[in-house]
């Protein structure tokens, strides 16, 4: 750690520092201090030489207060390469991140909190470490230099192998770490991409986590993260059928309803859009599989952002003069798209009429679906 020799010029200055603009606390106690007692009006002859104990105590304070993240990381890459301790979660993953996390007894129903803690309470000492580690690095590499380094360090390594993990606390938080480490940084990207990090993130939807909507939606992110904005990822993932794989993520149970949680739905419809915003023939893929008539069904969900954004996809595919403008509008006329926006319009009135206030929370959906009959 470097530090840099300033001289304050102007009493100014000297004042504007001691208010501790854009100091952090302990190095502001620690200008302050300076500052009273050596006010630059004393004799440059009578300054003596630090005693050896006030060298020590000023070492030690400067030691507890600098922080060597670059050490931290070391220590967790570390601590993250531990073998993983307990049996396979699987008995348990009803109750973790899926359902209400209530257990039922035969007389009583032990509440949500008591439920978590005994399972806490039961979790293997080695998996509390790591989740704790993932945590502390979460907010290191926050810095676009820690996260560089930390892809140097052979920290992807480690992190892409808790994909693997039967603990899903661990899953978790290890795509929120890769969320962390690549969102808008192309280094970092290119270094997931080198470590076949796509490969480790689409595994996660081949096991029976894949029921878990809190996991899939972390790696539905960790994906977005780890590819948006950076070409070479990108083609990867179109590469690897990722496109169909969104579109399968918005799919619907036999009552009509998404089959995953609206989180779920939602990154996977703004990753979708990102690519047909930005790479040609998407539109055209996305026609031939049907997207239309699946955008249309999320449309009418319960989830204002799902519909928005279904919405700003299907205004998307129907804009512009290529063949798969052409094919997506046929395809939404066959299924009754009209009477569709029609209906949805009729009870956006209706439910305005019912309270004013409404007016603002469907402004921009009421909007969309006027285009969006316009170009049909």
């Amino acid at each position: 750690v470097r530090f840099q020799d300033w001289r304050p010029s102007t009493n100014t200055h000297l004042k504007r520092m001691a208010s501790g603009a854009n100091l952090p606390p302990q190095w502001l106690g620690l200008l302050q201090w300076s500052l009273k007692h050596n006010d630059g009006t004393r004799d440059s002859k009578t300054t003596r030489p630090m005693a050896e104990d006030d060298r020590k105590f000023l070492e030690k304070v400067m030691k507890a207060v600098v922080v060597d993240e670059n050490e931290k990381m070391r220590v967790a890459i570390t601590v993250l390469k531990l073998p993983d301790e307990g049996k396979d979660e699987k008995s348990d993953r009803s109750k973790e991140g899926g359902g209400s996390g209530v257990v039922e007894g035969k007389e009583d129903v032990i509440s949500e909190l008591e439920a978590l803690e005994e399972e806490e309470a039961k979790k293997p000492e080695g998996v509390t470490k790591k989740e704790q580690t993932l945590e502390m690095l979460d907010d290191v590499v926050v810095n676009a230099d820690n996260s560089a380094n930390f892809c140097k360090m052979g920290g992807l390594i480690p992190l892409l192998t808790l994909l693997k993990s039967p603990h899903k606390s661990l899953v978790k938080k290890a795509c929120q770490l890769i969320m962390t480490v690549t969102q808008n940084n192309k280094f970092c990207q290119g270094k997931l991409i080198e470590a076949g990090g796509l490969k480790a993130i689409f595994t996660i939807f081949k096991t029976d986590m894949k029921e878990d909507g809190a996991i899939i939606g972390k790696a539905i992110g960790a994906m977005s993260a780890a590819i948006r904005g950076f070409k070479p990822a990108e083609d990867a993932f179109k590469k690897a059928q990722g496109i169909p794989w969104l579109l399968k993520m918005l799919a619907s149970d036999k009552t009509g309803h998404p089959k995953n949680p609206a989180r779920v739905v939602n990154k996977s419809l703004s990753l979708l859009q990102h690519f047909m915003d930005t790479h040609n023939g998407t539109k055209n893929l996305l026609s031939i599989l049907g997207a239309p008539q699946t955008f249309l069904k999320r449309a009418a969900d319960e989830n204002v952002d799902t519909r928005e954004l279904s919405l700003g996809a299907l205004l998307t595919l129907v804009k512009g003069g290529e063949a798969s403008t052409t094919r997506a509008v046929q395809a939404l006329n066959r299924v009754g798209a009209q009477a569709a926006i029609e209906a949805r319009l009729k009870a956006i009135a209706r439910d305005i009429k019912a309270d004013k206030e409404d007016e603002e929370l469907y402004g921009v959906e009421k909007d969309m679906l006027l285009e969006l009959s316009k170009l049909l």
